[in-house]
């Protein structure tokens, strides 16, 4: 396997645990250090963290994470990945989608597996009832991202 290769497998991993609510499978993907920045308000956590903060606020919806158009620039043991995104969720007879760009920073571990240590969200536009989504109720008005 190649090292882009690797790299979409870990990318397409993290996404696909969301419709799978697969807390683990998530948590696999990332390193035990994260930046995140969803806000204005960038924070850093633990991997662990992370998945079980997803696990929390989705476990309700039917969820599915789409990445497109994938831009991956190896640097060493170092990568960034910018994607599109799409997040669905679903609580009975409502949504609430989010289409964002991603910024993905990844860091390869001694065994050659590459962790998301960084992520990175810009929100185009939202669609559909912010009500069912815990994070989406006090979400700020769209902002720009630097790349």
């Amino acid at each position: 396997m190649t090292v882009e290769e690797s790299i979409r497998r870990t990318i397409a991993k993290f996404a696909n645990s969301f419709a799978l609510g697969d807390w683990d499978l998530m948590e696999s993907t990332l390193a035990k250090k994260l930046a995140i920045d969803y806000s204005d308000q960038p924070k850093e956590t633990t991997g662990h963290e992370y998945a079980q903060g997803q696990r929390e606020a989705l476990e309700l919806l039917n969820t599915q994470l789409i990445l497109a158009n994938v831009e991956i620039v190896v640097d060493g043991d170092q990568a960034e990945v910018r994607s599109s995104g799409a997040m669905l969720r679903v609580f009975k007879n409502l949504a609430f989608n989010t289409h964002s760009i991603y910024l993905f920073r990844l860091a390869q571990r001694e065994n050659e597996e590459w962790v998301i240590d960084r992520i990175k969200q810009k929100v185009l536009w939202n669609e559909g009832d912010p009500n069912i989504h815990n994070g989406a109720r006090n979400q700020q008005a769209p902002r720009r991202m630097g790349f």
